[in-house]
C-alpha cells in the first residue's frame, strides 16, 4: 500500500526543520528514530514509530525495542522492514531526495536523519547537525 506526500510538503519540511533545529537529543522524545518518524508522520500521516513510543524511556529500552524489531540487523534493517509496509524502498544515498530518510554512523552508532538536498539533518546533543547527504550510508525513499 503506497502512501503519498502531503500537499505543500517542501514548505512543511522547512517548517519541521526550523521547529526542531534547537531540540537536542532525548531518548524519550527526540531520539533519531522518533525524529525521522515525526517527519514521516508530518509528510504522510503515517507514524512508523507509533507502536514503540511509549516503550522507550532510556537508552536501554531503546536498544531492547530495536533488538526486538531486528534481532540480527539493527536500526537500518528495522527501518527497511517498517517502511516496506508502505512501499517506500531503500535507495542509494546519491539518489535520496528532499524529505527522504537517510542514515549515517555517529559517534554512538547508526543515526537516522532527513535528506534536505545536498545536506541531511540529524538530531545532535544541542539541536540539529548536518552532514553531506553523499556521506550517508543508506537512504529510503518516502512516498
Amino acid at each position: 500500500m503506497s502512501v503519498g506526500r502531503c500537499e505543500q510538503w517542501p514548505t512543511v519540511l522547512d517548517a519541521f526543520v526550523a521547529e526542531r533545529s534547537a531540540a537536542g537529543f532525548d531518548w524519550v522524545r527526540n531520539n533519531c528514530a522518533f525524529f525521522a518518524s515525526d517527519w514521516v508522520a508530518r509528510l504522510t500521516g503515517i507514524d512508523p514509530a507509533a507502536g514503540y513510543r511509549d516503550g522507550v524511556t532510556s537508552a536501554l529500552s531503546a536498544a531492547r525495542a530495536l533488538a526486538a524489531l531486528a534481532p540480527a540487523g539493527g536500526l537500518a534493517e528495522a527501518l527497511t522492514a517498517a517502511l516496506a509496509r508502505w512501499d517506500w524502498p531503500e535507495c542509494p544515498p546519491a539518489f535520496a531526495r528532499r524529505g527522504d530518510l537517510v542514515s549515517c554512523e555517529s559517534g554512538t552508532g547508526p543515526a537516522l536523519g532527513i535528506c534536505l538536498g545536498a545536506r541531511s539533518a540529524f538530531v545532535g546533543p544541542a539541536g540539529l547537525v548536518y552532514i553531506q547527504t553523499l556521506n550517508a550510508r543508506r537512504a529510503w525513499r518516502i512516498a
